[in-house]
């Protein structure tokens, strides 16, 4: 028989403790300062666990993302689900992280150079002919000429 819901948020709360708006985990914190807490058998993110017993369930495939970026913060106000890309987003938007913005042969499994991407502006060649010539398909090209790709060159 589960823990009635009641039983097992007093158990959390007793590891929380207030700081202004964030509540503070203070138990157990891994390296990258985030709460783990047993619950259900196993141990999960204290910050997942507070979104489940005062939110609601996570959708499947979310994260568990914080409003006021403190990973150790358990306030479910300060709590928002989001698929993996909208945690990145959300943490370059903080400025947590640093997305690279990679454009031209930096790009994985880029078949042009810039070189080539010069041949094509000043080819007389149809897209379709140039697209089979270099291997790439025709909207690659017309990209490259309307300056929608390869810009930088």
């Amino acid at each position: 028989m589960s823990k009635p819901a009641c039983d097992e948020r007093a158990r959390f709360l007793r590891h929380v403790a207030p700081s202004g708006d964030c509540w503070l985990w203070t138990g157990f914190r891994n390296a990258q300062g985030y709460g783990e807490f047993h619950f259900r058998g196993h141990a999960r993110g204290a910050h997942r666990v507070a979104y489940r017993l005062f939110v609601g369930e996570i959708p499947r495939g979310h994260f568990v993302c914080h409003h006021c970026d403190v990973p150790a913060c358990v306030n479910p106000s300060h709590l928002f689900t989001g698929t993996q890309k909208d945690n990145m987003r959300d943490a370059a938007g903080k400025g947590r992280i640093v997305v690279p913005r990679l454009r031209g042969e930096r790009v994985p499994g880029a078949k042009l150079t810039p070189q080539l991407v010069r041949y094509v502006r000043e080819s007389p060649l149809g897209c379709r002919k140039l697209a089979k010539e270099l291997g790439v398909c025709k909207t690659s090209i017309k990209n490259i000429r309307t300056g929608k790709t390869w810009a930088h060159v």
